[in-house]
């Protein structure tokens, strides 16, 4: 079965996607883009915020630093998320996304500033792109996209 994803002028692919989070017992809307040159998939601070958390309720994240156009970031994790999309008929459960916290600036070049990191978007990287399954199809010039079951 073929998911359809949405293809921006620009190129850029997005997943429309609900997110449940068992922390905040909140559940709503959010726009990923599938990025697979990110190894790791991450909400955005406005989907964190959208979701009723702040940076006290996650937890600390000690894998591999996290370094993107932005810089380096601090990170943290956000547990017992799950990810329903295709009328329903996929569902991610129990999984942990990554929150990459906006920082003062004035603060070591190297991190991210926090403007940068406020408007970095939600990104469905290759870790739940493996996870799934499911195979990438895009044609940019067309403007057509969609995942499939492998």
């Amino acid at each position: 079965m073929r998911y359809p994803l949405s293809v921006r002028e620009n190129g850029i692919v997005e997943l429309d996607t609900h997110v449940a989070c068992g922390l905040s017992r909140k559940c709503g809307p959010v726009r990923f883009i599938v990025d697979t040159g990110s190894v790791v998939s991450s909400l955005g601070e406005k989907d964190v915020r959208s979701l009723g958390l702040s940076s006290r309720d996650l937890a600390r994240y000690h894998g591999r630093p996290i370094v993107g156009i932005g810089g380096r970031t601090r990170t943290r994790l956000v547990k017992d998320i799950t990810i329903i999309f295709g009328a329903g008929e996929v569902i991610l459960a129990d999984i942990e996304l990554l929150y990459h916290m906006p920082v003062r600036e004035g603060r070591k070049r190297a991190l991210g500033t926090r403007d940068s990191v406020r408007r970095a978007p939600s990104i469905l990287g290759m870790d739940l792109l493996m996870a799934l399954n499911m195979a990438l199809y895009c044609h940019p010039r067309k403007r057509i996209a969609y995942l499939e079951r492998v």
